[in-house]
């Protein structure tokens, strides 16, 4: 099916917005797609590499169906399910001819148990100085990058490849929108505070389902 066929889509073209909050970034899209589970729909999170050979605009086409407009249409928005570029445990954002350099890192945790569930860092896109000089510009980017915190993967059982994922909320303004590119990077507190029982109930209940379907592969190779 193609995405013009889709039902959610189409109401995200006619005034509807894909606006997660962190919580449900991490319970709800991040875990599921880590799980390779169904998602509520396939075409609002790009699967991409942020973090390769190209530069933002080479891998986000303007005419990617993936983005979203804002209601002023100065600035878009996608979402990108990526895999992290590691050396050992250090994170390499190194991206085209450029770096995203981090501005801030935020916690998100449970309100009830005070329980840290990951981390959503916030970047800004630079373009090396020899590049720039050329009138390239990485002024137009900054992004939002979701990961899984440690300790909160361990506890559910998933295995530690969840750490070298994340969803990233990646940013574009246009041209004419200088003012209205003051996303608020530096954020004064330094985590988020929500109840997250019931999300957590269908975590778990996915969790479940995928040990589940495993041990049933299992059985029947042994059979």
């Amino acid at each position: 099916m193609d995405r013009e066929e889709c039902d959610i889509c189409e109401g995200l073209k006619v005034g509807f917005r894909f606006a997660p909050s962190p919580h449900e970034v991490l319970l709800q899209y991040l875990i599921p797609m880590i799980q390779k589970q169904p998602l509520p729909c396939d075409r609002i999170i790009k699967q991409a590499d942020v973090y390769g050979a190209s530069t933002q605009c080479e891998v986000f086409r303007d005419d990617d169906l993936f983005w979203q407009s804002a209601s002023s249409g100065k600035k878009k928005t996608i979402y990108v399910f990526t895999k992290l570029s590691k050396n050992g445990k250090r994170v390499s954002r190194r991206a085209g001819r450029g770096t995203w350099v981090g501005q801030s890192n935020k916690m998100i945790k449970d309100k009830k148990s005070n329980e840290v569930l990951g981390s959503r860092g916030a970047f800004t896109y630079k373009i090396d100085k020899k590049v720039s000089s050329n009138g390239e510009s990485g002024d137009k980017w900054c992004m939002y990058e979701y990961t899984l915190d440690d300790k909160f993967s361990k506890k559910l059982g998933l295995p530690e490849s969840v750490q070298d994922y994340a969803i990233c909320e990646i940013i574009k303004r246009g041209d004419d929108n200088a003012s209205e590119y003051s996303v608020n990077l530096l954020e004064s507190s330094n985590q988020y505070d929500t109840d997250s029982s019931v999300l957590m109930g269908e975590v778990n209940l996915l969790i479940d389902m995928t040990l589940e379907a495993e041990n049933q592969e299992s059985k029947s190779i042994m059979l």
